[in-house]
């Protein structure tokens, strides 16, 4: 037997030659006078198989909280000379903290992922980068023979600081010489947050109020 390795990525035909010496009447098979050979060809066909797309690592990337990060994704192809049609997808680990959203157009070797965070959410989350390609038919809706790579990298969403909160008060009145409580509703650290709390009261009338 013979063994056939084609070289990587590589598909097309080839004509092989097998050859078979025989050593001659002095059965001397390095004294090629006598020797006699017989030849036959068979041909090979390296047909192609689908590679799995490609597509470069993503840096980790940090941004504040209730902000939004834009990441470049880069080096995606459908995989070694092939030029199947590509889609890429992006998934949170935690979509409450950050919503990916990519923008791509197939066959370009770059897409850009727009990261948005949840309002008041801070923490870390893992985004899942996919290309997937046609397959063999160079059709994406026919799921059966595509093939997807992933990437994966980290979120950070740092917390800023919320300003507090505190309902709007209406308009009260009172009779001269007389007291009023004022209930202050909605009073809280802001953005989901804990801090300690001061609340104070000026008048802007001077003399007015003791």
């Amino acid at each position: 037997a013979i063994r056939l390795t084609p070289i990587a990525n590589q598909v097309g035909q080839s004509v092989i030659t097998v050859t078979v010496e025989d050593a001659g009447l002095d059965n001397l098979i390095d004294t090629l006078a006598d020797n006699k050979t017989t030849s036959k060809q068979f041909t090979l066909t390296v047909t192609p198989v689908n590679d799995p797309p490609r597509v470069g690592a993503v840096n980790d990337v940090a941004f504040v909280e209730d902000g939004t990060a834009t990441v470049p994704v880069t080096d995606i192809n459908a995989g070694p000379n092939e030029s199947q049609p590509l889609r890429v997808r992006a998934l949170s680990s935690n979509e409450s903290l950050v919503l990916p959203e990519v923008t791509y157009t197939s066959p370009q070797n770059t897409a850009s992922i727009t990261l948005t965070g949840g309002a008041d959410q801070v923490g870390s989350a893992v985004i899942t980068v996919q290309v997937t390609d046609g397959g063999a038919d160079n059709d994406l809706a026919t799921e059966g023979d595509n093939l997807t790579t992933s990437t994966t990298f980290t979120v950070v969403v740092n917390p800023v600081n919320d300003a507090p909160t505190i309902n709007s008060v209406d308009t009260v009145s009172v009779d001269e010489d007389g007291q009023l409580s004022v209930n202050l509703l909605g009073i809280s650290a802001g953005g989901g947050e804990t801090q300690s709390i001061r609340v104070s009261a000026v008048s802007l009338t001077a003399g007015l109020l003791a």
